[in-house]
C-alpha cells in the first residue's frame, strides 16, 4: 500500500514459506498469482504481467488442481488488466466448462467482474460498467456484500475512462470512505491510485481543496516508495505545489 514493493515481495514469499512448513499454505499458484498482481496493478507492468502469468501457468498447470481451486476469474482479471483480453477470455471459456453448475452460478459475480476487465481493455467503456454492476450482485439478484467497496473502485475507474468525471468521482469518494472491515485502509490495489486521480479529477474541476486533499494523501502514502515508483510522487508534488501557490495568490 505504501508503494514498497520489493519489501513486500519478500515478505509475502517469507509468510508462504512459513505458511507452508505449518501445512496451512494456500496453493502454490495463489502465492505466486498474489506476486505477479504487484505488476499488474501496483508497477503497471503489463508485458511483464503476462510474461510471469505464462510461466506460473507453465510451472503450475491448472489441470493439476481441483476444478474449485482453479483459479480462472483471477487469471482473467490479470490478463485483461495487462492487455491480453483474449487470454482472459480463454480463461473464463475454461471456466465455463466445469461440471459444477451449483459452483457455477455462485462465481458468477466474478465472472462479470473480469468480463468487466476484458471490457475496459478493449475500450467498451459502457459495457463495463454494466458488467461492474453486475458483479455487484448476488446469483439470486440481490446485492451483494462481501466486498462492496471493490465495486466502487470498479465503477470508478470506468466512469473515469468513459470520460464521466463526475460518476467517477462519486464511485472513487466511496471507496476511499469506505469503512467496511477496515478497508480501504489497507488496499495495497487500489488506495494510493485512488487518492492521486481524485486529487487530479479536482484539479481539472477546478476545486484546489480537494484536489490538495486527496494528493496530499497520496504522497503521504507513497512518500517512501520504490524508486521505480517515485516519478509519480514527483508528478503529484508538482501539482501539490502549483495548487498550493494558486490558493495562496
Amino acid at each position: 500500500m505504501r508503494g514498497r514493493m520489493a519489501e513486500s515481495e519478500r515478505l509475502y514469499r517469507e509468510a508462504a514459506a512459513q505458511n507452508n512448513e505449518l501445512g496451512s499454505g494456500a496453493p502454490p499458484i495463489v502465492d505466486s498469482l498474489s506476486v505477479v498482481a504487484l505488476d499488474a496493478w501496483v508497477r503497471s507492468l503489463p508485458q511483464r504481467t503476462v510474461q510471469r502469468l505464462d510461466a506460473v501457468l507453465l510451472v503450475h498447470p491448472l489441470s493439476g488442481l481441483a476444478e474449485q481451486d482453479r483459479p480462472y476469474t483471477w487469471l482473467a482479471r490479470l490478463y485483461a488488466v495487462a492487455g491480453r483480453p483474449d487470454r482472459a477470455r480463454a480463461m473464463l471459456g475454461q471456466f465455463a466448462q466445469i461440471k459444477d453448475t451449483a459452483f457455477l452460478r455462485s462465481k458468477q459475480p466474478d465472472v462479470h467482474e473480469a468480463l468487466g476487465e476484458i471490457a475496459l481493455a478493449e475500450k467498451r467503456y459502457g459495457d463495463a460498467i454494466g458488467e461492474f454492476r453486475r458483479a455487484d450482485l448476488a446469483p439470486d439478484g440481490k446485492p451483494a456484500s462481501e466486498d462492496p467497496i471493490r465495486a466502487h473502485f470498479n465503477l470508478g475507474r470506468a466512469f473515469d475512462l468513459a470520460n464521466q468525471p463526475d460518476s467517477a468521482i462519486a464511485h472513487l469518494e466511496a471507496y476511499a470512505n469506505a469503512q467496511w472491515d477496515s478497508r480501504p485502509d489497507d488496499d495495497w490495489i487500489a488506495l494510493a491510485g485512488t487518492q492521486k486521480r481524485l486529487g487530479e479529477l479536482y484539479d481539472a474541476k477546478g476545486d484546489r481543496d480537494k484536489a490538495i486533499s486527496h494528493l496530499s494523501k497520496f504522497v503521504e502514502l507513497w512518500k517512501n516508495a520504490d524508486p521505480e515508483l517515485q516519478p509519480a510522487v514527483a508528478d503529484a508534488k508538482r501539482r501539490l505545489t502549483r495548487l498550493q501557490a494558486a490558493t495562496k495568490s
